[in-house]
């Protein structure tokens, strides 16, 4: 194609072929200089030949695809415009029709404008009736309709949204698109409901779209981010070998892609560190730590990159127990609460870390700072509305044998539903100095008393 254009500059086809070919080499590897080189092949195309509204569409397509997995505003409103230029030339192509739709989808949910969604819904729900045989409008209704659910954090919306995707499979039951958008709409349902059947069922549709488009990064990393979800709700670690194993083969088999790809290194470093957690090996917290830093180097100020790191270095104090790990945590969550200080999980384990420094602090000035500063660190969680915070504040005054105020903490969390489990409660170490006292003593019987009764009603 570069030779025909080489020869004949004016060759409008090439040009159209030519941004077709980059763009199916960017689907096929996730390398957004295709999505340049696709776009300036389609800007040669229309300049010779405007009125051609298949180019326009294909130009939107790769550039709604781009934005999507990037999170580009940018392109999604390239996008958008394309397709409107499009639908100038041919209102009533539907293919048209439903990539606008997707694309307002796309940006509405990027830029959470409930404009944007509810002008993609008044396009598809005119369009379906014109042509209900059209399975990419099914696939564009399901996905506007899945960001109305995000949207609103609305489950009623995603079974819709799934209804309208297997409506589409029951015309085209070979459409990779549809059992992925099957599989994504599941896993929000899911994180909804707190419900692993339907993270599970989310599983099987990106097997089934990985088997019909097995050479798409955008596939394989998405049912690695599936199996890691899945760890996570069913404390399956199955799941999470599966998920590093998928992400290890796409960092492998697309290396000229990571560095347009942060994400796919962050959810990978995610993984291990979720790995970790099983294993209780410090070795994959290490490797964590290591993938995050490359983060770093591409996207200095990725979301919650800071956290991660300093939850591995605390991780990995507990293991080998050595405080350097632990002032490494703590330069880390001062990196995080900068880059977030609204994030109360940032605070509470802020002020965890420093609750074991200090247990492993022989300074006794040193170590009552450090115990003051895990207060208030705790505190702060409690004040952006972490009830979780006033169980380790009694944790926090038992250690400092201020047991009224310990106790008074115990009741607070208890009101909250955010009281460990008894055993755990007769277990903990830093409830040691509060355990010998006689209130302590008659609230754990009053509630082992009454958790008694509850099981046998």
């Amino acid at each position: 194609l570069q030779e025909a254009l080489r020869v004949s500059p004016q060759y409008y086809e090439g040009w159209a072929a030519l941004g077709e070919s980059y763009a199916q080499m960017y689907l096929n590897t996730m390398d957004e200089r295709y999505v340049a080189k696709a776009s300036d092949a389609y800007a040669a195309a229309v300049k010779l030949h405007p009125r051609d509204a298949g180019v326009w569409l294909d130009w939107a397509q790769i550039l709604a695809e781009s934005g999507r997995l990037c999170r580009d505003e940018k392109q999604l409103r390239l996008s958008v415009e394309k397709c409107a230029r499009a639908a100038t030339i041919d209102p009533d192509d539907p293919m048209i029709v439903a990539q606008w739709v997707e694309s307002l989808s796309s940006l509405g949910t990027l830029t959470s404008r409930l404009d944007l969604l509810i002008e993609a819904e008044n396009k598809i729900l005119k369009a379906t009736d014109l042509y209900p045989d059209d399975p990419d409008l099914w696939l564009a209704y399901g996905l506007c309709l899945s960001a109305f659910g995000d949207y609103y954090e609305d489950s009623e919306y995603h079974e819709m949204a799934i209804e309208k995707l297997q409506w589409g499979l029951s015309i085209d039951r070979t459409s990779a698109e549809h059992w992925h958008a099957l599989g994504t709409v599941h896993c929000s349902f899911a994180t909804l409901l707190n419900d692993p059947d339907l993270l599970e069922r989310a599983g099987r549709f990106f097997t089934r779209a990985s088997d019909l488009k097995p050479s798409y990064p955008a596939l394989l990393f998405d049912r690695a981010k599936w199996a890691m979800q899945l760890s996570r709700y069913s404390d399956d670690f199955v799941s999470i070998e599966k998920a590093v194993l998928d992400f290890e083969s796409l960092l492998q088999g697309y290396k000229e892609s990571i560095l347009h790809h942060p994400e796919w290194l962050f959810e990978y470093a995610t993984s291990l560190e979720c790995l970790g957690d099983f294993t209780m090996d410090e070795s994959h917290y290490q490797r964590a730590i290591e993938i995050f830093s490359h983060v770093l180097l591409i996207h200095p100020d990725f979301p919650s990159i800071y956290q991660h790191i300093a939850v591995c270095y605390l991780e990995t104090g507990h293991l080998v127990f050595e405080t350097e790990y632990y002032k490494k945590a703590i330069h880390f969550f001062r990196l995080a609460a900068r880059q977030n200080e609204e994030e109360d999980q940032i605070w509470i384990d802020w002020g965890m870390c420093l609750i074991y420094l200090a247990q492993h602090t022989a300074d006794l000035d040193f170590r009552d700072q450090l115990y003051w500063d895990a207060e208030q660190k705790i505190s702060k969680a409690g004040q952006l509305g972490n009830p979780y915070a006033y169980y380790h504040l009694a944790c926090i005054y038992s250690i400092l044998s201020r047991t009224d105020e310990a106790m008074a903490f115990i009741y607070k969390a208890l009101a909250a539903r955010c009281l460990p489990p008894l055993e755990e409660i007769s277990q903990d170490e830093w409830l040691e100095n509060l355990r010998v006292t006689d209130a302590f003593s008659q609230f754990f019987a009053t509630l082992t008393e009454k958790m008694q009764k509850t099981r046998e009603e």
